[in-house]
């Protein structure tokens, strides 16, 4: 039996596009506190190196705190655009994926079930292994690297755990 699609009437739609809008710019907003953070925590050192300031440690810990100041707010952002939006727009708004929490891997193995908890944890990770590597090596123009290794080993799980579909965030 073929299941029937209800259509939003006039008003609900406008509410709709007007959510769709408000969460992208939000959305966009966080992104770049995000980058401004991270750029934070590496140009506030690295101008303290350059321009011999004074001790580059007090820098670097004058840096972090204001990623995370970035971090904070940006997702601030996030929780709130998501939190403060309708619920009879938050069904029709469509996120990037069909299946977030699973991430499109299907089945019980051990294999998948580590593949969803990596995927669902990845960034954290990534971010804290990037600061303790900074930190304790003070490699800051090596250790940046490890963002790229990050999206490399998301990659591929996602294909070597994914159910066979293609991947397709640009939707």
């Amino acid at each position: 039996m073929e299941q029937l699609e209800l259509q939003p009437d006039a008003a609900l739609q406008e509410k709709i596009a007007f959510w769709t809008q408000k969460r992208a710019s939000f959305t966009a907003i966080a992104v770049t506190l995000y980058v401004i953070g991270a750029a934070c925590l590496i140009g506030i050192p690295a101008v303290a190196a350059v321009s011999a300031a004074g001790n580059i440690a007090q820098f670097g810990v004058i840096g972090f705190l204001c990623c995370l100041v970035f971090v904070a707010i940006a997702t601030g952002l996030l929780v709130y655009i998501n939190m403060s939006m309708p619920r009879d727009v938050a069904g029709y708004v469509k996120y990037r994926r069909d299946d977030i929490s699973g991430f499109g891997i299907q089945g019980e193995t051990t294999g998948a079930r580590f593949a969803r908890a990596y995927l669902g944890s990845h960034g954290p990770i990534c971010f804290i292994v990037y600061i303790l590597l900074s930190f304790t090596t003070h490699a800051w123009h090596l250790t940046w690297l490890v963002f790229l290794i990050d999206a490399a080993l998301v990659n591929a799980v996602r294909s070597f755990f994914g159910d066979g579909k293609e991947n397709n965030d640009h939707e």
